[in-house]
């Protein structure tokens, strides 16, 4: 029985070598999750061992079959985005907890 890691950054630098790792390391289903199965960083992981599937963020129902009977989730995120994005000013302050 295989583990399973999420990759939600397999299109990117980080995350396509994470995706590479695990590859090579075996005993890991990895889901390779991104939000355009058909864009052009998506296109180098198709066909091989990962399972490349689709996450859409803006669209949290979506990320339930992603999450599902999962292990690991490798996740990049940007904080810096969240707190000086103009949409979230009066929600929190850097060092602070932020929900979104």
């Amino acid at each position: 029985h295989e583990k399973i890691i999420i990759d939600l950054g397999a299109t990117g630098n980080q995350g396509g070598a994470v995706v590479e790792l695990f590859l090579r390391e075996g005993g890991w289903q990895i889901r390779a999750a991104t939000q355009d199965l058909s864009g052009t960083k998506a296109r180098p992981l198709s066909g091989r061992e990962a399972e490349l599937i689709q996450a859409d963020f803006d669209h949290p129902k979506t990320l339930v079959p992603v999450f599902k009977n999962a292990n690991v989730i490798f996740a990049v995120t940007n904080f810096r985005g969240l707190y000086f994005d103009p949409i979230n000013k009066d929600n929190s302050s850097p060092g602070e907890p932020l929900n979104l």
